[in-house]
């Protein structure tokens, strides 16, 4: 397989999650000048589930155990000019690559006019064979 295939990824696991720090490109820290992207870099940290207060997920293709590399859009205060920016940059720097296996997209929103917090969760799943999978949480 190898002639015919150039790259080749294993299956995901809790025993070969990848837990480096890294600057952006995902090159080595050091190696790379952030040149003002200081909003986005946090986004090749490795964070720990401890430090986001997130439980292990199971997805439809397997059990994700919670941390992970972060990109955080929270508060009141967001503009949609900044976050298209960031997103924009993500996605130059490479953020999203062959070796990424999930990726969560999580909003929670309240109604007070009938006193609701919904819960949204949408998981994107990215196999070994190089397919996608989909799934959405609604509570």
């Amino acid at each position: 397989m190898k002639n015919i295939l150039d790259f080749c990824h294993s299956d995901y696991s809790i025993f070969n999650e990848d837990k480096n720090q890294y600057d952006l490109n995902w090159t080595d820290i050091g190696n790379s000048s952030n040149m003002g992207y200081d909003s986005i870099l946090s986004a090749f940290k490795y964070t720990r589930s401890g430090d986001l207060e997130s439980l292990p997920y199971a997805g439809l293709y397997t059990n994700y155990m919670g941390g992970g590399y972060i990109y955080e859009m929270k508060g009141s205060n967001l503009k949609s000019d900044e976050i298209k920016f960031n997103l924009s940059i993500l996605q130059q720097k490479n953020w999203i690559d062959r070796q990424t296996r999930a990726v969560f997209i999580e909003f929670s929103t309240y109604n007070p006019n009938i006193n609701l917090f919904s819960n949204l969760i949408i998981l994107f799943e990215f196999l070994p064979t190089g397919s996608l999978v989909n799934s959405i949480s609604l509570d």
